[in-house]
């Protein structure tokens, strides 16, 4: 299980800042289900690739999630491999 700096997240309000995302190289949103780091919620947290960013934010609902903070041409992968990755968004 991947550790994170919580001292070092920096809360998005969504992640259709276009500037933000073209400075990224592969882009991939991953949900984590309840990290150690934020034990009451589940965490998007921005990839660059396979990479961690600092660039985060927390969820409470999945479906209000995807309609007000992801970008339309980003798809949904779910993940049943791990119980801590909800899936990701690609």
């Amino acid at each position: 299980m991947m550790k994170f700096d919580k001292k070092q997240d920096l809360m998005l309000r969504d992640f259709k800042n276009k500037k933000l995302m073209k400075n990224i190289f592969v882009p991939i949103i991953m949900l984590h289900n309840r990290p150690d780091e934020y034990p009451n919620h589940i965490v998007a947290r921005l990839y660059d690739e396979h990479k961690p960013t600092p660039y985060i934010k927390l969820v409470k609902n999945l479906i209000e999630f995807k309609k007000k903070y992801i970008p339309a041409d980003m798809n949904y992968f779910k993940r049943t491999d791990d119980e801590k990755i909800i899936g990701s968004y690609l």
